[in-house]
């Protein structure tokens, strides 16, 4: 699952259902910044905050938290400094 139940790039599924049905759920809490809708932007690919407002969500939709493995990032992401004058926002 996402790490959010909360329709994560336009991918909209019945978790709670899902839960029932399974023994464990497993999130994925990394990669939380959208690869669809947002811009590539340098960040942390799972943050601490994110990870936890996730697990509440599935938890208030039902989910048990006895059932939910926390999928976590053993990688991470390598950015090159470009400079201001490729910076979309102050281009405009």
């Amino acid at each position: 699952a996402a790490w959010s139940p909360f329709g994560i790039d336009g991918r909209w599924y019945h978790y709670r259902d899902l839960a029932n049905a399974v023994d464990f759920l497993y999130v994925m809490c990394y990669d939380t910044r959208s690869q669809i809708f947002d811009r590539c932007t340098a960040s942390a690919n799972a943050p601490l905050p994110v990870c936890k407002e996730g697990l509440e969500q599935f938890f208030q939709i039902g989910v048990s938290p006895n059932q939910m493995v926390l999928g976590v990032p053993w990688y991470g992401y390598r950015y090159e400094c470009l400079g201001e004058e490729f910076d979309v926002e102050k281009s405009k």
